[in-house]
């Protein structure tokens, strides 16, 4: 089963998700058949955090795949819990305290599977434990992601509520690293676009709708400035994964955020939103 699990992961390096996957399948079989139990305690965790990034590596992943990499996601986290916690929702938490990558990653692929409110927690779930390590630009973008969640999920009181407190977190994040903070203000602006698409869908709120927007346009387009004038300076950015794309740093690269895209069906499919959120901030750029 070992061996399996790291040709598994030498696939993933090599960006081959489906011979990854193949790999996985035989590790994750063989771990829980006969004598799997016999086995380092640590390799059937690997062998379903390996399949779950593969699966949602996947170009045009499908709904199923998505629930199985979600499935492997909630199984690696209860599995990597410290400690003999009395109910399965302790077990994630804590799991989710010693790899909060995983974490957020699990709220993605059940937003993959549609399964919006669940992805949502998860997301929340993910921006406690970055919380909890003192990363607090990786945790505003989850607490940012969960709310776009609920907004797909038309839990509209909800969203507004935790959009509105993850935008004001953003404020006085600091790190060293640029590519990071870039993230943290393109995924602010992607909450703010959601926000504003929301309070205009609700006709009454239409006049704030456009305050969020242009406020959202302003960060966007101060991004792209900054983009440049660090360009200029020829500042040096880390390499770009040349692996399985499936982190919470591996999403839609912060220079490709801009306000008009957010008119783009395709760009907003790469965003993970859904067709009726969409349709809301298409007719807020588009009739305003």
């Amino acid at each position: 089963a070992g061996f399996y699990r790291v040709r598994g992961d030498c696939y993933a390096a090599m960006n081959n998700a489906n011979k990854a996957i193949e790999d996985y399948n035989v590790a994750v079989s063989l771990l829980q058949g006969p004598g799997g139990d016999l086995a380092d305690p640590a390799e059937l965790p690997a062998s379903l955090l390996g399949r779950a990034r593969s699966f949602k590596s996947l170009g045009g992943t499908s709904p199923q795949q998505a629930k199985q990499a979600a499935a492997d996601y909630q199984q690696y986290l209860q599995l990597v819990s410290r400690e003999d916690w009395d109910t399965a929702q302790e077990r994630l938490e804590d799991g989710a305290t010693r790899n909060p990558y995983a974490a957020w990653e699990w709220g993605s692929a059940l937003r993959l599977a549609g399964e919006w409110k669940e992805a949502a927690q998860a997301h929340a779930l993910a921006a406690q434990a970055f919380t909890e390590i003192g990363d607090k630009a990786r945790s505003v973008i989850s607490l940012i992601d969960a709310g776009v969640d609920l907004a797909a999920a038309n839990s509209n009181k909800e969203a507004k509520e935790l959009l509105s407190t993850a935008i004001d977190k953003t404020k006085g994040v600091e790190s060293r690293d640029v590519q990071l903070l870039q993230r943290v203000i393109a995924k602010e602006g992607e909450g703010r676009m959601a926000l504003a698409a929301l309070l205009w869908a609700e006709q009454v709120e239409r006049g704030k709708a456009e305050t969020v927007l242009g406020d959202a346009c302003v960060r966007l387009e101060q991004l792209q400035a900054d983009a440049v004038a660090k360009a200029k300076s020829k500042m040096v950015l880390v390499p770009e994964n040349t692996g399985l794309k499936f982190s919470i740093d591996d999403s839609t690269p912060a220079l490709e955020v801009s306000c008009f895209r957010f008119k783009n069906p395709v760009f907003l499919d790469s965003l993970g939103w859904p067709k009726d959120l969409q349709e809301k901030v298409i007719r807020l750029e588009t009739l305003r």
